[in-house]
């Protein structure tokens, strides 16, 4: 089949209803004959027609009877095949003009009013012969996307096992596109979902049409991973040719950036120009809506680690990268925000927002005394400069004086281009001027030498300023030494003194090891302790329990005890043996030992607090 083209007009209903609409639809051959048409066609029917027949061109007389706003018809449009083009007849040289207008200038004339049906044939016919104007909705990009070829649902033992194979497919897979896409030199940003063991999915937009990718990335749709490949159809519509420029304004521009993306803009005296978020926004449009308020000359976001996506937006306008020292924290974020808010009325409560206008008041912060410095320059020179022309300069590394010189340049350039004729052709115009072009001619060259006055002043100061500038550099080097040094002493006093102060508490500790052996050692040297290993009939050591007669009983008995070592007062062992007899003689074995043993010795007291038991004897006895 060769090529045709496709024709439509709304015949029932409106596609702004909850009703859906219904279309005459007419399709023309290469010879402007109707091969098929219908009148009450819905719009899935409009897309399984576009795909039987593959027009060239769809046509209509308004393009927004499909979709019903920018949104819809970008989404419609983007159910249509790759190569179709949309054309609205009614545009002609970016001027609005009727139908009927429009066919009488391709030799149709028309009377009465148009059925649908014959709108639908008009809008292929003319469109088929070059006329209408072609609406512009697939940009020159391409999203891949990669995904996983099923979902994780509840599994069994080896459902982590599984989970972490698809991730790791999802990763080989972005990283064999993003070598590919490397190879090639394609201009894409990469935007990826991390996990444990690879990636869940990964999304890459190329900047550059589906077409060329043919041979290089190919579609996958397998059983654990999806590869797809689709062009970017824009929300915003363009007619091809139609263009506008940005305002002439100078933007310090902070940036979100992530699936949700925070765009804010700030002018040179801090006023907000542009706060909006939104979703899946790739590079390109971020340029094409920041471009409608102004061209940015600072870029910043809110984290030290400049995202690749930023890094290359503030490329495209040879912006400069305002990067922080560390990453911003919620707190700081939001008094900045708040505080900003109050002062020029606005309200802020999306957090992508808040923290692309955070990024952009810290780097309007960094450079709001050298805008301070250009107004006041501009202001007491007297010049007719706007201060953003300055600013753009200034910020890329120039001084304040080599930027106003130059730009002062540039109108004494303009100025004798447009005013001041040339020197052999001054003779001959002068006698057929007046005098009031006479004085002008002399007007301007007064002013030509008042501004090379200036010039010569600027390059005098700007010389005393580098001198100066250098004289501070030098002490301020000598004070980061210093202060740098003081730092490093600091922290190496503190070290120590934490080193100093675990050693005095290990000191104490030992001491009072030592203090408890000396006790032990005299009580044995003394006679009056002895020395059990493993333990006898009387006390043994079970595990890393003490017991006594069968019965668990608590260390506090002992005088020292490593393992299955113990060290007992010799009384004790005395005492144990009588208790021993007692409770063979009472025949009682619910006895609480410890406190039994206590309660005897404190009724001994009196009686071996003078005794001298001599360890020889009782290791006879036991």
């Amino acid at each position: 089949m060769g090529q045709t083209i496709m024709g439509l007009d709304i015949s029932q209903g409106n596609p702004y209803s909850r009703r859906e609409a219904r279309y005459a639809v007419v399709v023309l051959d290469e010879e402007s004959k109707v091969i098929e048409k219908h009148e009450l066609a819905s719009l899935g029917k409009i897309v399984r027609l576009a795909w039987d027949f593959r027009p060239k061109i769809i046509a209509l007389d308004n393009i927004f009877e499909i979709g019903g706003d920018q949104r819809g018809l970008a989404r419609i449009v983007g159910m249509l095949p790759e190569d179709v083009e949309v054309v609205q007849t009614t545009i002609v040289d970016g001027e609005f003009k009727e139908l009927k207008e429009v066919a009488k200038s391709f030799g149709i004339e028309l009377q009465g009013k148009l059925t649908p049906l014959k709108t639908a044939y008009l809008n292929a016919y003319i469109a088929s012969k070059g006329g209408g104007t072609k609406v512009r909705l697939v940009e020159e990009k391409t999203k891949i996307v990669i995904s996983r070829g099923r979902a994780l649902g509840p599994g069994g033992m080896s459902q982590n096992r599984y989970k972490r194979h698809l991730r790791g497919l999802v990763l080989r897979v972005a990283k064999q596109v993003k070598e590919k896409l490397d190879s090639h030199g394609f201009d894409y940003d990469m935007i990826i979902r991390r996990s444990k063991a690879g990636l869940e999915g990964a999304q890459f937009v190329v900047y550059a049409p589906r077409e060329s990718l043919y041979g290089i990335i190919k579609r996958m749709k397998g059983h654990d991973v999806v590869l797809d490949i689709r062009p970017v159809y824009k929300s915003k519509v363009e007619l091809i040719g139609k263009n506008r420029e940005s305002p002439n304004r100078a933007l310090i521009v902070g940036i979100d950036p992530g699936i949700e993306v925070g765009i804010s803009a700030i002018d040179v005296y801090g006023r907000p120009i542009l706060l909006v978020k939104r979703r899946s926004i790739d590079r390109e449009e971020i340029i094409s809506m920041v471009s409608e308020y102004g061209k940015p000359v600072v870029v910043s976001t809110d984290v030290s680690q400049i995202p690749e996506a930023v890094r290359k937006f503030a490329a495209q306008f040879g912006a400069r990268l305002y990067v922080p020292d560390k990453p911003m924290s919620v707190d700081e974020k939001q008094n900045m925000v708040a505080s900003y808010s109050e002062r020029y009325g606005i309200r802020v409560d999306d957090p992508h927002i808040r923290d692309s206008l955070a990024a952009a008041l810290r780097a309007y912060n960094e450079v709001e005394s050298k805008i301070r410095q250009i107004d006041g320059k501009i202001r007491r020179l007297g010049l007719d400069i706007q201060i953003q022309d300055v600013f753009s300069c200034v910020i890329k590394g120039q001084s304040i004086s080599d930027c106003l010189e130059r730009r002062i340049e540039e109108i004494i350039q303009s100025q004798a281009e447009e005013e001041v004729p040339a020197p052999n052709k001054i003779e001959q115009r002068l006698p057929q001027t007046n005098q009031r072009q006479a004085e002008e001619v002399a007007q301007t060259k007064r002013e030509v030498q008042r501004l090379k006055s200036i010039v010569k002043s600027l390059i005098q100061e700007k010389r005393e300023l580098e001198s100066k500038l250098l004289t501070m550099r030098m002490e301020v080097k000598r004070d980061v030494v210093r202060d740098r040094e003081i730092y490093t002493l600091k922290n190496e006093i503190e070290s120590r003194d934490r080193a100093l102060r675990e050693l005095e508490r290990k000191v104490i500790q030992l001491e009072g090891k030592i203090s408890e052996f000396n006790r032990v050692v005299r009580t044995l040297v003394e006679g009056k302790a002895v020395v059990i290993r493993g333990g006898n009939s009387l006390i043994r050591v079970e595990g890393n329990e003490l017991r006594i007669l069968g019965q668990r009983v608590s260390e506090d008995i002992l005088l020292y005890r490593d393992r299955d070592l113990l060290i007992l007062e010799a009384q004790t062992i005395q005492d144990l043996e009588l208790l021993r007899r007692e409770m063979e003689a009472s025949h009682s074995e619910d006895v609480d030992l410890t406190k039994l043993i206590r309660d005897y010795r404190e009724s001994r007291k009196d009686v071996y607090l003078y005794a001298e038991i001599k360890a020889p004897e009782v290791k006879r006895q036991l």
